[in-house]
């Protein structure tokens, strides 16, 4: 299974996928003129400027309602926009909040103080801002590629709502992303710098103790087909792996790629990826970038509508429909069927004698 990129996604699809605090009605400072500021892709939002520090978003907005903190970045949120009626403590969902700022944490304390600054800003209902063309909350998709094209990614989000069918639209080279409902249009917008923030940079001491540790929560991570896996961003830096998972247990290089495999201190890998070798030297280096991210067994994440190992393959072609490609391939001794979703960055290999899932692949979009 071959290797068929991007930091801000799973940036992006951890504040989308989480959920929101109940609402309580505050008004923001100077709300009013702030809320038709335009969405200039790749700069600006909200009045607030790709860069700017958390005292000038605090100056405009106050204290934020709610905080988050992971590995390098600090999650700020404004205002519950009350498109849900019932919201338990911490809950995040899809276009739960009127404004969310993104910021780097530093120093890195878990706290928004005044070195931090903004990498990612997002808008929901009521913004009224639009883009140069036009382009704002409720446009729907055939206007929204009429000015951008078409998008460089999509993922489609799962919610506890079949019908209401979110998917987020990529541009990372002209710095936004939308999410679309099919009903109701755009629901959120994402203005990053153009070409995504880079990943923050992991100190040393950071790393994760245990080389080829996959037990931790990050294995459990969702299937994003084309965007992620196992926690791990299309496009993310090797740094950013071993923030997760160490150094490998192997790795090794071919043509112009360098490969890390992790097995969890013992048997076959469970987690095998690809990275760009940027210096081409034969050897993982700190921007190496993914291109294709491989599990097995004991990985437990799933797919936006619940495929993941051991699935069936009805149930992944009612997901996914006809593979592009199918053919067979033989690993340790076994044979196995290969799936390749090729348009949508996906591979699925199924044990021949059960019919069930026993690797996936996530690869950059061809």
């Amino acid at each position: 299974m071959n290797p068929a990129r991007r930091l801000p996604l799973l940036l992006a699809l951890t504040v989308f996928l989480g959920t929101s605090l109940a609402g309580c009605g505050n008004t923001m400072p100077g709300a009013p003129d702030l809320e038709s500021e335009p969405l200039v892709p790749g700069f600006s939002a909200a009045g607030i400027n790709i860069g700017a520090d958390y005292a000038t978003v605090k100056a405009l907005y106050g204290e934020p309602e709610y905080t988050r903190t992971q590995e390098g970045y600090v999650t700020i949120f404004y205002q519950t926009t009350g498109r849900y009626e019932a919201l338990a403590p911490g809950d995040e969902r899809p276009a739960a909040w009127h404004l969310v700022f993104i910021l780097y944490d530093e120093p890195r304390d878990g706290i928004a103080d005044e070195g931090d600054t903004v990498v990612s800003i997002e808008v929901a209902e009521p913004y009224l801002g639009k883009t140069a063309g036009g382009i704002g909350l409720g446009s729907d998709r055939p206007a929204l590629e009429e000015e951008f094209g078409p998008p460089d990614q999509t993922a489609v989000l799962a919610t506890e709502n079949p019908d209401a069918v979110i998917t987020t639209c990529f541009y990372p080279d002209r710095g936004v992303d939308f999410l679309v409902e099919e009903k109701t249009g755009v629901i959120t917008v994402v203005i990053t710098a153009i070409g995504g923030p880079k990943p923050q940079v992991i100190s040393p001491d950071t790393t994760c103790p245990n080389p080829g540790g996959i037990a931790g929560p990050a294995f459990s991570g969702p299937v994003i087909p084309g965007a992620g896996l196992a926690g791990i961003p299309m496009g993310a830096y090797y740094q950013h792996v071993k923030s997760f998972y160490g150094s490998p247990d192997a790795q090794g290089s071919s043509d112009g790629y360098v490969t890390a495999a992790y097995t969890g201190g013992s048997g076959n890998w469970k987690l095998y990826l690809y990275f760009e070798d940027l210096e081409r030297d034969g050897k993982l280096g700190d921007y190496d970038t993914v291109i294709s991210i491989n599990v097995t067994a004991p990985y437990a994440g799933k797919t936006a509508k619940g495929n993941g190992i051991g699935s069936k393959q009805m149930s992944v072609e009612k997901e996914f429909g006809a593979p592009l490609l199918k053919y067979s391939n033989f690993r340790s001794g076994r044979e196995m069927q290969v799936w390749e979703y090729t348009t949508k960055g996906i591979v699925f290999a199924f044990d021949t004698a059960t019919g069930a899932v026993v690797e996936i692949d996530v690869n950059r979009m061809p």
